[in-house]
This record gives C-alpha cells, structure tokens and sequence, in this order.
C-alpha cells in the first residue's frame, strides 16, 4: 500500500543513514563503543600503500600538506571535545521523498549526544548514552509500546555485534565516526567555501570501508555489501582543521521484507548531511528513567538487514 510505503521512506530517514546502523557499534574509541567494534586508523593494506595519520609526506595536522589534514579530521574536531550538531537526511525514490531533521549536542569524545529528530508526522526525543540510545516518540506514536513506558532503548554494542540490524537507530557518533577512516589518499581539494560565517575549504574523500572496522570481519562483510569498497564523502573543514560539515549519498534498497528484494529491490538515494558548531559548548545529558524505557533492542535485531543495499 502507498501509505506503507511513506512509512518505510519514513523510516529510512529516521535512521539518518541505513549504513548508520551497522555502524552504530563503531562510535569512538574513547566512547562506549566496544574496542572490538570500533573504528580505527587505516591500516596498511595488501599492497602496503595505505597508512592512517600520515607516512612522512603528509603528516597528520597538515604539516605534510592537505592529506594530512584531511587524515587528522577527525581526531583535531574530537579535540574540540563538544559541540552543537545537525542532522539532515534527505531520502528520494522519485515518487515519494521524505526528510529527517535533527538538532542538539554531542560530546564528541564520549559519543553521548541528545537531540530532536523531526519528519513529517514524526517527532522523536532522542539522547545516547554510554552506547545506549533513547528514543521518546510523540504521545500519537507510541503504539508500539508497552503501557506505561513513554521510552525505547536500543543497545547499540548488541546491534552492531549482529552486523547489519539496528537499521532504524540514528546515532550521531556513527556518522561522525565515517571521518575516523579518513587517510592521506584519495583526497580531492574542491576549493574554499564559507559556511554562515565559518571560512572552510572542501574535499572530496573515498574511505576504505576496511579501516572502518577493527578485529571484526563479519561487520566489514555487511559494510562492504551495503557500501561496497569505499564510502564516498564529502567534508568542509574549518582553519583548525575540524569537521564543519560532512555529506554521503548511497544509492540503498529499502524493500519491505518479503517485497522479493533480490528480484526487484525498491532502489532509493539517501544523502545525509551533518553539520558541528559551537564548540565547547555544554552537553550534560542523562538516561530516562529505567521504569519509563521500554528496551527495544531484540526486536530491532529481528527486523536487522532490511535495507542493506550496494553503492552503485
């Protein structure tokens, strides 16, 4: 039915990403991540010419040049410690599109976030803590849960155990995460670009998929099944060499189970946007109350893998 139909396209854009869910396992190291799931710096590949953090030529910090500030992205905007973020994930299909908004704070060393997640006909409290996200929807829309809870739970560490489920979760500290793989090659400058007020210059980047994950293999595989090889990304750094804004597009599939998505799969364009600023500023965010939450996560896992899809 069309009225199902808005809902999954709905539900692809609640996620921020569907690639966010197999990476919700893989927040920063320093966070609550397991260490296992985490994401690392690249690592030399087979043919020993990929390096993270720099190799001589293109130290980490931009010393050695732009690759080595493209490659310290990350860890100079997690120095910043704080910040306010937004999330925009635009989801199109060519008959119906849908979008998600996003807005709040993140404690970019902890991956501990909290924000407001808007679409239409949806509003979403939303706040990660200690690798557990919170979701409080709208009094309209909380059919599916028990009486009494006004809270679901998601544990993200299970999710991403389980490679590929947890689809639906949007964690801000994965997204952000994408730029931890970020290495020296494959950098194009695309020139300077202002942001408000912010001076930024803009690059183009290809992610090994492979840096994204350490020691665990069975994540890499759904990774690279839903992404392929590389994640593409675009990212705007500001004077200090910290992440001011970052975009992916992924073509995904977001058939309904049993729609027969090998046959026939229900292609979508989903493009994330994520923007920082305001750094330094105050994030002091807490878990719901225990008797409020209802813990989602088994369930999640059941409904795991439908809209794995490939970046064509």
């Amino acid at each position: 039915m069309r009225t199902d139909k808005r809902v999954r396209i709905t539900a692809v854009a609640a996620g921020g990403l569907l690639v966010t869910g197999l990476l919700a396992g893989c927040g920063p190291e320093d966070g609550a991540a397991s260490p296992d799931a985490s994401p690392g710096p690249a690592r030399t590949d087979e043919d020993g010419d990929r390096k993270g953090g720099g190799d001589g030529d293109g130290a980490a910090g931009g010393e050695g040049g732009e690759g080595g500030t493209v490659a310290a992205a990350y860890q100079r905007t997690a120095e910043a410690r704080t910040a306010e973020i937004t999330l925009v994930t635009e989801v199109e299909t060519g008959e119906e599109d849908a979008v998600m908004r996003g807005s709040g704070v993140i404690d970019l060393k902890s991956g501990t976030s909290e924000m407001v997640l808007k679409a239409p006909g949806t509003r979403i409290e939303q706040r990660t803590v200690d690798g557990i996200v919170y979701q409080k929807p709208s009094a309209g829309q909380r059919q599916q849960l028990p009486d009494g809870k006004t809270w679901m739970s998601y544990d993200l560490r299970k999710l991403g155990a389980q490679a590929g489920t947890g689809a639906q979760i949007a964690d801000p500290a994965a997204a952000l995460a994408y730029a931890k793989g970020i290495t020296e090659k494959d950098v194009e400058k695309i020139g300077e670009e202002t942001l408000g007020s912010t001076a930024t210059t803009h690059y183009a980047v290809d992610v090994d998929v492979r840096s994204l994950v350490r020691n665990n293999e069975l994540m890499g595989e759904a990774l690279r099944d839903t992404v392929g090889d590389t994640l593409p990304l675009h990212i705007w750094l500001d004077d200090e060499g910290r992440l001011r804004q970052q975009k992916m597009e992924l073509d995904v599939d977001a058939s309904a189970p049993g729609e027969g998505r090998s046959a026939s799969p229900e292609r979508v364009t989903v493009a994330t946007t994520l923007e920082l600023g305001d750094f330094g500023t105050e994030v002091d965010v807490e878990p719901p109350p225990a008797a409020d939450t209802a813990d989602m996560t088994d369930k999640a896992a059941r409904k795991g893998g439908q809209g794995a899809g490939k970046n064509e």
